[in-house]
């Protein structure tokens, strides 16, 4: 009997893990609940910069400019929850890709910019997805 709870334990455990492994996609996008909605950041000189995170890994870049224009720019991305590292791709200049350290916290989305060269930027939650 103590056997086969052993067995049986182990059993368990192999499928556990198993399991953990083919429930994260291939793109390591495992769980991007925490980005999903619209997040947005007055940078000063007239422009207010919104990122919009969908659920099936694309997104949304608009600059709004003081003047009433908008610039979108669609990206796609990947987001490692493990690691709070988030890559985007914009469509409009996919190399290099840009690549964040993310914190996000009580509204708050920090995007610190590691590779790609592009801004750092502290979001304020503006709308949660639409479902």
């Amino acid at each position: 009997e103590i056997a086969q709870c052993l067995v049986g334990s182990e059993m368990c455990i192999r499928d556990r893990s198993c399991s953990d492994d083919n429930d994260s996609d291939s793109n390591n996008n495992g769980d991007n609940s925490v980005l999903l909605g619209s997040w947005g950041e007055d940078m000063g000189g007239g422009e207010f910069f919104e990122f919009t995170f969908y659920s099936d890994n694309t997104g949304v870049m608009n600059v709004y400019k003081k003047n009433g224009g908008k610039d979108p720019d669609p990206f796609a991305y990947t987001f490692d929850k493990d690691n709070m590292r988030l890559t985007i791709i914009f469509d409009s200049d996919p190399e290099p890709p840009v690549v964040y350290n993310v914190k996000v916290s009580k509204g708050v989305l920090k995007l610190n910019c590691v590779s790609g060269d592009f801004d750092n930027f502290t979001l304020y939650k503006t709308k949660d997805a639409k479902i």
